[in-house]
């Protein structure tokens, strides 16, 4: 057998640089994970409550569109929080056949409490770095996401909600090359991660980097 090649230092420090970034990422996702989590809600209901909160009332299909939620499991969410007095159904002034998803007073009540707090554990997370180098890292970030996104087509994206979802619900989780199943808890264990959903296959992909707050 022939021995290997000794790497070159481009792709050493790649490889350095990879295995760092995975660890921040962790480390932060588990953060913000817990955070979601600690408020009783799911990933899927902090996205959508959070996209009410900073942009209004929205179609119902474009929040699927938007958040890459199924368009067959948004219906089942939206009811969820329709159920949990956060959100309700109002029929849209331009097009009577579109319904429109709303933050109702008690939604906004919560996120008026959380949101604020869910925002300054994160820049607690980042604070290490100045505005400067946060800048700079957005845009690398951006950079390296999209071409990594277009070099590994649509199944090479990472969803975000998936992420945080093996992190707040990790014993739920199967993985069987690219299908992800939701795996029946029984006991204690199924009470105490009541609030994981089924996480079904997405329809469209979220963009890499993207917060449900931005443009």
């Amino acid at each position: 057998m022939e021995p290997l090649e000794p790497m070159d230092d481009g792709t050493a420090d790649d490889l350095r640089l990879f295995r760092i970034w995975s660890r921040a990422s962790r480390a932060i996702f588990s953060n913000v994970g817990r955070d979601i989590e600690s408020h009783g809600l799911s990933p899927d209901n902090f996205m959508i409550l959070e996209l009410l909160y900073n942009k209004g009332p929205q179609p119902i299909q474009k929040i699927s569109e938007r958040l890459s939620i199924p368009s067959g499991s948004i219906t089942y969410v939206i009811d969820k929080l329709e159920k949990k007095g956060y959100v309700e159904r109002r029929q849209s002034q331009e097009d009577r056949r579109t319904s429109n998803a709303v933050l109702t007073d008690e939604g906004r009540a919560l996120f008026d409490d959380i949101f604020p707090k869910h925002a300054a554990m994160i820049s607690r997370n980042l604070s290490v770095a100045s505005p400067d180098e946060k800048r700079a890292l957005a845009e690398l970030l951006k950079r390296i996401g999209l071409h990594a996104a277009a070099l590994g087509g649509r199944a090479g994206r990472l969803l975000i909600r998936d992420i945080l979802r093996t992190i707040i619900c990790p014993k739920q989780f199967i993985f069987s090359g690219d299908d992800r199943r939701h795996a029946p808890l029984r006991g204690p264990e199924q009470r105490k991660r009541a609030r994981c959903e089924p996480l079904r296959r997405p329809e469209a992909d979220y963009p890499f980097a993207a917060v449900a707050s931005n443009p």
